[in-house]
């Protein structure tokens, strides 16, 4: 994607998926992956443990499509079983549907393609709905799980290279120093410090932020 193109706009749609239910269904995404020598000598990957996000699977298949997504969810209280404490869970407040966002023009096909079933509109066309609700609708209603969205919708990020010195802007690495290794697409690999040794970890670019 050109430069100009990320700080374009972003048009906005209410779009509705099928099946309903499954707008329930979570999976995790944006684990930082560590790079481990296994028995055999071969050098693998694994997920940080307590890293990453929990996200609902429309949400991911439209965002891994390149779309910019925003799911309002509020928090709950809930116990998984009788002898677990209460956690927090998230629960789209408006099942089936969630907002879709697009720089340059909604593809309207791709969007049928994933599944997409209806769009929110008057007489017969899409509405639009402006950047100024999202924003607001993202701060009240984000559920707990918008910062890495937030981070790369609402504010800008710079592109890095190999060398670059960085720090970790969200997650449960916020405020640690790295070094960029390597950069490949939306993803970079950063040097990190932990426990006394360094290790190669693999994260989301928008994830950083250059030092000052």
């Amino acid at each position: 994607m050109a430069r100009h193109e990320k700080f374009a706009p972003v048009d906005w749609y209410a779009v509705r998926m099928r099946p309903p239910r499954a707008s329930r269904r979570k999976v995790r995404a944006g684990c930082i992956f560590e790079t481990y020598r296994a028995r055999d000598g071969s050098r693998r990957q694994r997920a940080v443990p307590q890293t990453g996000r929990e996200e609902f699977v429309h949400e991911m298949l439209l965002r891994r499509a390149g779309f910019e997504v925003f799911v309002p969810a509020d928090r709950v209280w809930r116990r998984p079983n009788r002898f677990s404490e209460k956690v927090l869970v998230a629960n789209p407040l408006l099942t089936g549907w969630m907002f879709v966002g697009s720089r340059g023009g909604m593809e309207w096909g791709k969007l049928v393609e994933i599944g997409v079933v209806d769009i929110m509109g008057s007489a017969g066309r899409p509405m639009r709905v402006p950047e100024r609700e999202i924003v607001d609708l993202m701060n009240r209603f984000g559920g707990g799980r918008l910062a890495p969205e937030a981070h790369r919708y609402m504010r800008s990020y710079s592109e890095f290279g190999e060398g670059d010195e960085a720090r970790v802007a969200v997650g449960p690495l916020d405020g640690l120093d790295v070094r960029v290794v390597s950069v490949g697409g939306p993803s970079v690999r950063v040097l990190i410090s932990l426990l006394g040794r360094e290790q190669e970890v693999e994260m989301p670019a928008h994830h950083l932020e250059r030092r000052a």
